[in-house]
């Protein structure tokens, strides 16, 4: 289901209590609303290199360990790489006749397992790809025709273990609504997989792994719990932020920063938000990050450098990407429009060595040229990204937002 249908199914009483604890959040906060911190209409752009890609009109992409490079299981019933210098793309195809039909699309982690294998699930295997061996490994998670997996996450990686979430479908009813949603640990180091433990996923809420734990977000009554590793319960400092603001925020999903201590709350009723925590001259006060816009699908780049997300209202739906720094009052700069087209979630991934960002959208694949070799207007700073963080603070001053005041 997607978020869009997620909000559109709270009720109009749940829709009362949003506005009736906004008001609260003013009065808490005093007279002002709280500032909404950037406007996607005022934002600056950046051009794609362009290639042209054979097969399906939106290709499934996912990140893959070797450099420069994205892969995807659309073509030729193969793992395809694509690998990019500048303005040439170069494919190589690996694992054909492994283990079977691997088309088809599927469930992608967010990065590789390792400096030499990715992994996805597909209805009801978990597949891995091993480049150093050339070999694939396939683990059947569920045989039951009545279930398929909807999510895959890394638990351990160590040790072979991984959340599926697993969605039942009830052969008895005819109701094709009548369906249970269960989080299940599963250790691959034995054939058949062991199951260490399961846990009934509630209506309402989604879930995501930051490092080793897992984020538990009930959007219904707007809740964040964290588990570790072993489905335990667990602790992590935004629960803080949350409950302190406790009326104040409404989310779907929460994306923590891999290392600064900011993250955004995605998919609420009043737009995605901002929070922070442990920051002795910040203010932890959530703050709104964009006025009458619909943001989703929401994502940090590997390095940490650079956040993208998708505008979905008003139209045309567009992405974005901000760059990332401490020197930023809230650590987030301003909005940048990746001009050609938009991208759903598993049609874009992260390249690493150097980082840019990939996304398929009508045959095409578009790359954005995070580095400093892309860009000549860049020279003389360390990167691109010192470039824009630079170029970005100065305009931010020059209009004294977000309290920043012209250097004397």
């Amino acid at each position: 289901m997607s978020i869009r249908m997620i909000r559109h199914l709270r009720t109009a009483a749940t829709k009362i209590l949003a506005s009736f604890l906004a008001l609260s959040a003013i009065a808490a906060f005093g007279d002002k609303p709280m500032e909404f911190l950037y406007d996607t209409r005022e934002a600056a752009s950046l051009k794609p290199y362009t290639y042209k890609a054979d097969g399906p009109y939106l290709l499934h992409l996912f990140s893959v360990p070797q450099d420069n490079a994205v892969g995807t299981n659309d073509l030729n019933n193969v793992i395809t790489l694509f690998t990019f210098q500048k303005d040439r793309l170069q494919s190589k195809e690996y694992f054909r006749n492994t283990i079977g039909s691997l088309s088809g699309g599927g469930q992608y982690l967010p990065e590789p397992l390792s400096d030499h294998s990715i992994g996805f699930a597909q209805t009801r295997r978990f597949i891995i790809f091993d480049f150093n061996t050339k070999k694939a490994e396939e683990h059947t998670i569920t045989t039951s025709i009545d279930r398929n997996i909807l999510h895959v996450g890394i638990a351990n990686i160590d040790k072979k273990q991984y959340f599926f979430e697993i969605e039942s479908d009830n052969p008895k009813s005819e109701d094709y609504n009548d369906i249970t949603r269960t989080l299940w640990l599963m250790d691959l180091n034995s054939k058949p997989p062991h199951l260490i433990k399961k846990m009934e996923k509630a209506k309402g809420s989604v879930w995501s792994i930051f490092k080793d734990q897992l984020f538990f977000c009930d959007f219904k009554n707007i809740e964040l719990k964290v588990y570790n590793s072993n489905l335990g319960p667990s602790h992590h400092p935004v629960m803080d932020v949350l409950n302190k603001n406790k009326g104040n925020v409404d989310f779907v999903d929460v994306i923590p920063h891999p290392s600064l201590p900011f993250a955004v709350l995605s998919g609420g009723e009043n737009g995605a938000m901002y929070i922070c925590w442990n920051q002795v001259f910040r203010d932890e006060r959530p703050q709104n990050l964009f006025k009458n816009n619909e943001t989703l699908k929401y994502s940090f780049s590997p390095d940490g450098r650079w956040l993208v997300f998708q505008k979905t209202d008003p139209e045309p739906e567009r992405s974005f990407i901000m760059p990332v720094s401490e020197k930023y009052p809230y650590y987030l700069g301003s909005p940048i429009l990746l001009e050609g087209a938009t991208f759903d979630r598993d049609n874009f991934a992260w390249t690493n060595n150097p980082v840019c960002l990939v996304g398929s959208f009508g045959n095409k694949l578009y790359r954005y040229d995070l580095t400093k070799e892309g860009h000549p207007e860049a020279a003389g700073y360390p990167s691109y990204w010192d470039y824009v963080v630079d170029q970005d603070l100065e305009k931010l001053r020059k209009a004294g937002k977000q309290g920043l005041k012209p250097k004397p």
